[in-house]
């Protein structure tokens, strides 16, 4: 009887190590547009601010696309759910659609 609990609890310990070892990594959210003005003038720096969300928690960086083929850097990773600030200058006048990305610290992007 002895042993038999014993095997009964040594299996259950083994399947608790293996399934909390197959916790699956998840992509961030798809950030929102970043917040920001929506109209000015070239030649301006404007700020923008986003929110980067992971749904695992891990840390996260974000980038913003302004639309005018340029991509900002990579911000440094930080906590999940932090808002983000950036800025940019527009040389040309048009109509631009800014965009956000994050990826988390295992390289995984949001859309």
């Amino acid at each position: 009887m002895k042993y038999r609990l014993i095997k009964i609890i040594s299996i259950c310990i083994t399947w608790a190590i293996l399934i909390s070892g197959c916790n699956k990594n998840h992509p961030p959210d798809t950030p929102d547009i970043p917040g920001g003005p929506t109209t000015g003038r070239i030649d301006y720096t404007y700020n923008f601010s986003l929110e980067a969300i992971d749904p695992d928690g891990d840390s996260v960086a974000a980038r913003c696309a302004w639309g005018d083929g340029d991509t900002s850097n990579w911000s440094p990773l930080d906590i999940s759910g932090k808002v983000v600030l950036f800025s940019h200058l527009w040389s040309d006048t048009g109509t631009y659609y800014v965009k956000a990305q994050v990826q988390d610290k295992s390289g995984l992007s949001s859309n």
